[in-house]
């Protein structure tokens, strides 16, 4: 695992060596990350939460942070990042797959019975 830098006594915050901050969830989120024991962690705007990110879930827990668990976070707020998430639906799905005969009617109406 990669030795991160230690944060210096009067700095606890420190940029991430390689921010990869593409998801709209890091505007919920100080810029700058903080060193805790050696782990980088993200401090949410709203309410002073610290969350980590790991490289297997990525922003997952950030985002159940903020669509589920922010108790500061205002409702209309809330809401705009939960509409954000779902994607839209381009077109609904329209299965047309065509009948096919039972087998039991198959079975009776090849064989002619069963005399």
């Amino acid at each position: 695992m990669p030795q991160l830098p230690m944060a210096t006594p009067g700095n606890s915050s420190l940029q991430s060596p390689s921010p990869n901050r593409r998801s709209p969830v890091w505007k919920y989120y100080e810029p700058e990350l903080i060193n805790e024991d050696g782990v980088l962690k993200a401090v949410c705007k709203y309410c002073g939460s610290k969350m980590t990110t790991r490289r297997k879930t990525g922003t997952t827990s950030l985002r159940n942070h903020i669509s589920e668990y922010c108790s500061k976070i205002p409702s209309e707020v809330r809401n705009k990042f939960i509409a954000t998430m779902k994607k839209p639906v381009e077109s609904p799905f329209l299965f047309n797959s065509p009948k096919k005969p039972r087998v039991n009617d198959y079975l009776v109406h090849q064989s002619g019975g069963f005399f």
